[in-house]
């Protein structure tokens, strides 16, 4: 009987040093792949970021406001802010609507798409302008009575200040000073991460940002700033 516990026990440790090794050799085989994978997406990515890095202060884009699946306002940021009319946003909205980006996108480098739940209280021309101030503004269409054009065209690089679109230059400001890229690079990505700011196309850094804290990259988004 002692003979028979005695091989059981000895057949058992078999059976465990066996699928140890097998453990150990497909633990191996995977920590493989994943060091040739970081090594090939790592570098990628950070192509990718460099690229970003000295593309993104010259590089046109398209920058719109959007609210319950419509655009609100936008403008373009081409070697200076230009606005857009009120036919050129509902035209957008359409686009939108079918979800055709590249369509929107058009000729420039970049498309960001911000939702309105992105806003926050800003400061214009050292006047205070609340969230809510801003939410009846742009969704409401009610003026905001402290706030000029002239306020909001001393805070951007307007290309041609001759059309007074005022939801498209208010909306340019809040991005130039509260949002841009290489101004608040953590808002941004926050933003991104939220699922409160689109990028279209969303190449692999954009991707990869996606899914790491941004205190992992913090280094990384700062040397965005210029």
């Amino acid at each position: 009987m002692l003979l028979l516990v005695l091989l059981f026990a000895i057949m058992i440790i078999f059976i465990i040093i066996s699928l140890m090794k097998k453990l150990l050799k497909i633990a191996f085989i995977l920590a493989v792949i994943f060091v040739i994978l970081f090594l090939v997406t790592g570098g990628t990515i950070m192509g990718d970021f460099s690229r970003i890095k000295q593309s993104i202060p010259t590089a046109s884009k398209i920058v719109l406001l959007e609210n319950d699946g419509n655009i609100i306002t936008g403008f373009i940021d081409d070697d200076g802010i230009v606005l857009i009319t009120n036919d050129e946003v509902n035209l957008l909205s359409i686009l939108y609507g079918d979800k055709d980006l590249e369509q929107i996108k058009g000729e420039y480098s970049k498309l960001y798409i911000i939702k309105s739940s992105k806003l926050g209280d800003i400061e214009i021309n050292n006047k205070q302008v609340t969230l809510s101030q801003l939410n009846d503004f742009f969704l409401n269409g009610l003026e905001i009575s402290s706030i000029t054009f002239e306020d909001i065209a001393l805070g951007i690089d307007l290309k041609n200040d001759q059309y007074r679109y005022m939801e498209s230059a208010a909306f340019a400001y809040i991005y130039e000073n509260d949002l841009r890229m290489t101004k608040s690079p953590l808002s941004f990505f926050k933003g991104y991460k939220e699922g409160k700011i689109i990028v279209h196309p969303e190449t692999i850094f954009f991707k990869f940002t996606k899914v790491i804290p941004l205190s992992w990259i913090d280094e990384k988004l700062n040397k965005l700033k210029v």
